[in-house]
């Protein structure tokens, strides 16, 4: 299984793009979803594939860290009172335009049904 996000072959078109008409792709959300109760795909070649999140429950606006040549970093901060009910196992990152710039799936043996509001976890 892949971990962390995996550029989408969108994602790289939009990058490629924008890389030759001399701009920056701003990533200004992260979409989150439950999988849609469908299998997620956990192959490099199907991640990057995917255009839209199989069940999207919730957007977050993206917290940029720092900006590396070639590093997407920052966060996203997820109220869960938000989404009760919710499992997060995948997510995305959408570029300023609307395209799904990177996606990726949140492995559900790390689920935590009773969150608590300090509870932290990585993706």
């Amino acid at each position: 299984m892949a971990t962390g996000l995996t550029l989408t072959t969108a994602g790289a078109a939009e990058i490629e793009a924008a890389y030759q008409a001399g701009e920056v792709v701003h990533i200004t959300s992260v979409l989150i979803g439950d999988g849609g109760g469908v299998t997620v795909p956990t192959d490099p070649d199907d991640l990057a594939a995917v255009t839209a999140l199989f069940g999207q429950f919730g957007r977050e606006t993206f917290d940029s860290d720092s900006s590396n040549e070639g590093v997407i970093s920052g966060q996203i901060v997820i109220n869960c009172r938000d989404y009760p009910g919710k499992t997060l196992r995948e997510a995305g990152l959408v570029s300023a335009k609307g395209t799904l710039i990177a996606y990726g799936v949140y492995p559900a043996r790390t689920s935590r049904r009773n969150l608590i509001p300090s509870s932290k976890r990585s993706f």
